[in-house]
């Protein structure tokens, strides 16, 4: 399968995962031994990866997504010069493809093979990691901050992803140390400017607008509590797939 077929069928997809799936498992026809796609953060914190790799555990896998990355040098040179990156160094050769928008680095694209990259393989998965950006854009798939958050103080914005994610008011107030009637007070003056009536109408707002919005959970996770960022992994046919959950 080629760049085109598979561009094609990446526009059949509608969300991160399903688009990642695809790039997973039909870049094997083109001699890919393995891929990864990422979704980060602004400060580069993996928020939710898809991956193809049988010899990964799910171990390394959380164990990357929640604190190894920050150590990774070739995240911290695809941050800073946003082009492609080859670890010919390693026993299994890897590419690294940025995808990029107007925001900045809004993931990687990991590639492996059995044989050092060809030419004319790197440009193939250049040019399926590029359909991939623009898809994910049209998705509107995004680091760049939403309306939705835009109506919000700082503050408010730290309830806010902390709520959607599950925590309570009393696990609000002890991550943000604030008391719990502060927290419903937040609470209420988030539903009045996102113009919703309820923490689920507000999940549902804001996961419409993709992970851009997750990456404020994880700046109020990181400044309120670090050690508390864990992930989970799932796993669905031949894709695992890891979320940063708090």
């Amino acid at each position: 399968m080629e760049v085109p077929a598979i561009a094609r069928e990446l526009a059949k997809t509608h969300d991160f995962v399903g688009a990642a799936g695809v790039v997973c498992r039909l870049t094997r026809a083109l001699g890919v031994h393995q891929a990864c796609i990422l979704l980060h953060g602004r400060s580069g914190q993996p928020l939710l990866a898809v991956d193809n790799n049988r010899d990964a555990s799910d171990e390394h896998r959380i164990d990357y997504m929640t604190a190894r990355w920050r150590t990774d040098p070739y995240l911290e040179s695809l941050q800073a010069h946003h082009v492609v990156v080859e670890n010919a160094t390693r026993d299994v050769p890897e590419l690294m493809v940025p995808l990029l928008e107007p925001a900045g680095l809004l993931g990687v694209a990991c590639y492996s093979s059995r044989e050092p990259f060809t030419t004319e393989l790197s440009y193939k998965l250049v040019g399926i990691s590029t359909h991939l950006s623009v898809h994910l854009a049209r998705l509107d798939v995004t680091i760049a901050e939403s309306d939705v958050l835009s109506r919000l103080t700082a503050r408010q914005r730290e309830v806010a992803a902390l709520a959607v994610r599950g925590c309570t008011n009393v696990e609000i107030g002890q991550l943000l140390e604030m008391s719990e009637n502060t927290v419903k007070k937040h609470l209420k003056d988030i539903y009045e400017r996102a113009r919703v009536d309820s923490r689920t109408e507000l999940a549902t707002l804001l996961a419409r607008r993709g992970p851009r919005d997750v990456t404020v959970a994880e700046r109020a996770v990181t400044a309120a509590a670090a050690d508390a960022v864990h992930a989970e992994v799932e796993h669905v046919s031949d894709l695992a797939i890891t979320r940063v959950v708090r």
